[in-house]
């Protein structure tokens, strides 16, 4: 949860920041200040966060394999695909 939480401020707190700055810079057409802030947040996003992305993903991985249910990977990394039940393919036309 903490990886989320920690992406999720960090990219509120720059597109804050560039909604500030281009405010300070005289962008005051609220509209296109908050176009050009979504889209300077989301660049700078892109260079400046790959590690805490890099971790939220990882984590969101571990949680969606964890599951019962879900196929693990072998400890080679690659996933085993399930037997298949011979059952299935009788009674249909």
């Amino acid at each position: 949860m903490r990886p989320l939480v920690v992406y999720t401020a960090s990219r509120i707190g720059l597109f804050a920041i560039a909604l500030g700055v281009l405010y300070v810079l005289g962008l005051r057409s609220w509209l296109w200040l908050l176009i050009a802030a979504f889209l300077l947040s989301g660049l700078a996003s892109y260079v400046l966060l790959s590690k805490q992305r890099d971790a939220m993903s990882l984590r969101i991985t571990e949680a969606g394999t964890s599951r019962s249910g879900h196929d693990t990977p072998d400890p080679d990394e690659s996933y085993r695909s399930q037997p298949e039940d011979p059952r299935d393919g009788e009674g249909k036309p």
